[in-house]
């Protein structure tokens, strides 16, 4: 039925506090916070980086931080989307939370560590790459609905997952394994065909 002004303002105020819960989880209380959202796809890429330099990979330095940080982006929206049933741990247990605003929340969850996840990456490829400004905003634009995309994926597969626990080994395992069909190792002006 329909809701009253009240009600949305309470939905409103329950989904901030299931985000900010959710997102001062992620950080688990290190001293940098919320900073690491943003430093760990750049440094995971800067060690990648010095590993395929080290190794003498032709990749291009572009390719590395468009494939890590689109890989991690796409592995940590399935987790996300195959723990959230299980995840009670941002939401009282005693009060009643309609499951659209813990859907709300969650999305605008995955958005704002997409956001933090891509907008530096793409700075770094329109200023010190050359990357014109669209293919940036573009690349932000990407990583925000393969964000929704595979935590719906995610949630999809999670009825299974609680049938078959081990079903969550072969998932991490697979997505661990598709970090080098990425484009961190596979850039896609390389490919041909489909």
């Amino acid at each position: 039925g329909a809701k009253s002004r009240e009600d949305i303002n309470l939905q409103r105020k329950q989904s901030r506090f299931i985000v900010k819960s959710g997102l001062t989880k992620a950080t688990d209380q290190k001293i940098l916070g919320f900073v690491w959202l943003i430093l760990e796809p750049l440094m995971l890429s800067l060690v990648y980086l010095f590993v395929f330099t080290v190794i003498k990979a032709r990749i291009a330095p572009g390719s590395i931080f468009i494939g890590i940080t689109l890989y991690r982006v796409f592995s940590s929206s399935i987790m996300s989307g195959l723990k959230m049933v299980n995840d009670s741990g941002s939401v009282i247990k005693c009060e009643r939370i309609d499951s659209s605003v813990i859907l709300k929340a969650a999305m605008m969850r995955r958005s704002i560590e997409s956001i933090f996840a891509t907008v530096p990456t793409s700075l770094i490829l329109v200023f010190g790459f050359g990357i014109n400004w669209e293919g940036g905003v573009i690349y932000i634009l990407i990583a925000q609905l393969s964000s929704f995309i595979f935590f719906g994926l995610g949630l999809c597969l999670t009825g299974l997952v609680r049938r078959i626990p081990d079903l969550s080994v072969v998932i991490s395992l697979t997505l661990r394994l598709g970090f080098f069909l990425s484009p961190a190792i596979y850039p896609m002006h390389k490919m041909t065909g489909l």
